[in-house]
């Protein structure tokens, strides 16, 4: 995996962190466990899942955004004291009211609080957008792309996606970005890609920062730019997503736009491999067993690996079916407790 890796992280480390940092010892493994180690993780230490910069996990998030559902319905605002709050929300929207009418959709659509109904959801989203609510013009796109509730059609997302960035609704430049990099309902485009990520990653979108640096690492639709795409990773990754600290993880081990710096990387994918990103679980492991950017440490790394194993990397596993039989009884006590004691930190 080449260009496509760079992504950003949090200013501070999280609790959880400082703690398995501070359990981190080295652990003396058995001689047979530690020449299989030494031998096999200069092979299996490429960085990533080895899929090239178009690897489609590189490409960071490629589902429609649309707002969090409940929100606003949680404030009961539209009834009397005392009222159903989602009997006084069907009322105003039955009576004309576009936000009242996409909050409703918003509920139907993701089962917030009601039984989920896509036609439902539909049928309120398509109210509220033809009264020229933004929101609501987005998440009708949405369910028209991704066919919920109605037949998918991605010509008439667009169209609904674009009356929504004319009022500055963020996620509608992203999901606009996304169709023109894929080709979703327009012709592909890549330069308009990234003018319209851009748009959305200037407002704080995440999802459009981490595209935006995608773009730039691998030069599609504008110059390449390893460190303007080590930046966008970075302000993605302060936002806590674990695709953007994986990718800067990665720029920090490759030197991709920032001086090469293991510590650094390795914090960053200890900060993805605490939200369960397999692929930073298992690059973190690796250095564990190589002692880079970390103290040498096999029962951390096998820690990390498993983890990573259980959600469902495949490299990982295997390399496990190889490790375990190395490993004395002791050993694999010690992984399993300190598995069992970060579920116990995030707990």
């Amino acid at each position: 995996m080449a260009s496509g890796r760079p992504k950003s992280l949090p200013n501070s480390l999280p609790a959880r962190y400082a703690t398995q940092r501070g359990r981190a010892r080295a652990v003396c493994a058995a001689p047979a466990l530690a020449a299989l180690v030494l031998s096999t993780f200069p092979a299996l230490a490429g960085i990533g899942s080895g899929g090239g910069a178009a690897d489609a996990a590189e490409r960071a998030a490629v589902a429609d955004a649309r707002p969090q559902a409940g929100t606003e319905v949680a404030r009961g605002s539209r009834g009397a004291p005392g009222d159903d709050p989602l009997a006084a929300l069907r009322g105003a929207a039955e009576r004309g009211d576009p936000q009242a009418q996409y909050e409703l959709g918003l509920m139907l659509e993701t089962g917030s609080g009601v039984e989920a109904d896509a036609d439902q959801a539909l049928d309120w989203y398509r109210r509220s957008a033809r009264l020229g609510y933004a929101p609501a013009q987005n998440n009708l796109g949405a369910m028209l792309a991704r066919g919920l509730g109605v037949r998918r059609d991605l010509a008439e997302a667009v169209k609904w996606y674009r009356l929504a960035a004319r009022q500055g609704y963020v996620e509608a430049f992203y999901n606009l970005g996304l169709a023109h990099s894929e080709g979703r309902g327009v012709t592909p485009d890549e330069g308009e890609a990234v003018r319209l990520y851009s748009e959305a990653a200037k407002r704080g979108h995440g999802l459009a920062q981490v595209n935006l640096g995608l773009m730039y690492a691998q030069g599609r639709g504008v110059e390449r730019d390893l460190a303007t795409a080590a930046q966008w990773y970075r302000r993605a990754a302060a936002l806590g997503l674990a695709q953007a600290q994986y990718n800067l993880a990665n720029a920090y081990m490759l030197g991709l736009g920032v001086p090469p710096d293991a510590r650094q990387a390795a914090e960053w994918y200890r900060r993805a491999a605490l939200q369960d990103f397999d692929k930073a679980q298992y690059n973190l492991g690796m250095l564990y067993g190589k002692g880079e950017g970390v103290e040498r440490d096999y029962i951390e790394a096998a820690m990390w690996l498993t983890l990573a194993a259980r959600e469902g990397h495949a490299r990982a596993a295997s390399f496990l079916q190889e490790l375990r039989p190395l490993m004395s009884p002791e050993q694999s006590e010690q992984v399993a407790r300190r598995i069992e004691e970060r579920q116990f930190d995030r707990d």
